[in-house]
Order: C-alpha cells, then sequence, then structure tokens
C-alpha cells in the first residue's frame, strides 16, 4: 500500500516549449528551438518508494537552406538534459523503513544530437531523393545516497558507473512517382 505509480501519482506538471523561424537571408531559415518539462511529485517520504521529481530541458538550433527549387540542405543540433530524483527503500521489509536501507537517486540523461540531410529533386515533382545522417551521443549517471548521508562504499558494490552511449545512423531514401495511367 506503500507504492507509488511512477509517472502518474500526484503529479504536478509545468512545461513550456518555445521555437521561433527566422529567415536570416534569402533561402536561409535558422530555428532555434527551447522546451522545458518539470513534474515533481507528492511523495510521504517516510512511508513511500518512487519519482520524486522529473525536470528536463532541452535547447537547440536547426538551420534549413534552399540552395535551389530542387535541392534544399537541414543541419540541426539539439541538447538534453534530464533529472529524475527517485527513492526507494531497497531491501528493507515493506513498511521496515530505516536510514541505512532508504535511498534516493539523481539520475541524469545528458544528450547532444546532430543531424544533416540533403533532399534533391532529380527529375521535379517525379523522382526525388533524401540522404540523411543522424549522430546522437549521451551520458547516463545515476548516484545513490542513502537516508542516513552515506553512499555505497566499494565493500557494498560502490556506486553505479557512468553509462555512456552513442547512436548513429544514415539513411537514404529515393521517392518515384509513377504516372496515374
Amino acid at each position: 500500500t506503500a507504492y507509488r505509480q511512477f509517472y502518474l501519482d500526484n503529479r504536478d506538471r509545468n512545461k513550456g516549449q518555445f521555437s521561433l523561424a527566422v529567415d536570416v537571408i534569402r533561402n536561409l531559415t535558422v530555428t532555434p528551438t527551447f522546451g522545458l518539462r518539470n513534474d515533481n511529485y507528492m511523495l510521504n517520504d517516510a512511508v513511500e518508494d518512487g519519482m520524486k521529481s522529473d525536470h528536463s530541458w532541452n535547447a537547440g538550433v536547426e538551420l534549413a537552406y534552399a540552395a535551389s527549387p530542387d535541392t534544399r540542405f537541414l543541419l540541426s543540433y539539439m541538447n538534453e538534459h534530464r533529472s529524475q530524483i527517485i527513492s526507494s527503500a531497497g531491501t528493507a521489509a515493506p513498511g521496515a523503513f530505516t536510514t541505512a536501507t532508504y535511498y534516493t537517486a539523481n539520475v541524469e540523461d545528458k544528450i547532444n544530437t546532430i543531424v544533416a540531410s540533403v533532399d534533391h529533386a532529380f527529375i521535379p515533382n517525379k523522382f526525388d531523393v533524401r540522404v540523411g545522417y543522424t549522430w546522437s551521443f549521451g551520458t547516463n549517471s545515476q548516484p545513490l545516497i542513502f537516508g542516513n548521508g552515506t553512499v555505497p562504499t566499494a565493500a557494498t558494490g560502490g556506486q553505479y558507473p557512468d553509462v555512456t552511449t552513442q547512436f548513429q545512423r544514415f539513411e537514404a531514401l529515393a521517392k518515384y512517382k509513377l504516372d496515374e495511367e
């Protein structure tokens, strides 16, 4: 009965998003973006496991250039940061919360994404090709702090190590429109 549903129970959300497309010069559009989301949860530390907060923000910019009516280029960058505070009783028996077993973890994700693409109409309104590349790399950390202020030691397995990830994607898409006949 002391368990709360992650992401669902007692959530107070504040969210905002901003983007603005600016034509810098003819055929070049720059679009800065920013987003913020703060979810806070009503959590009774004395008796409940669960998520205390889930805060995130992102900021980026996109450049789109139309070199001709048949050729367009796109380059974008996005930086994202997410922080979740999660609490748990650990290995304690249900209802037996102690400062030595109760812990919180600040799970943090930091992600950077770069996208580049080009669209070209080899035969306008008939044969189009799109080539794109995406590179995303990030780091996840989740240090634990026990209710009594201590942290895991080497004797107990230590802290979780940071996890780094990298994702790459190359895509090529060709589209040919057949005559209606």
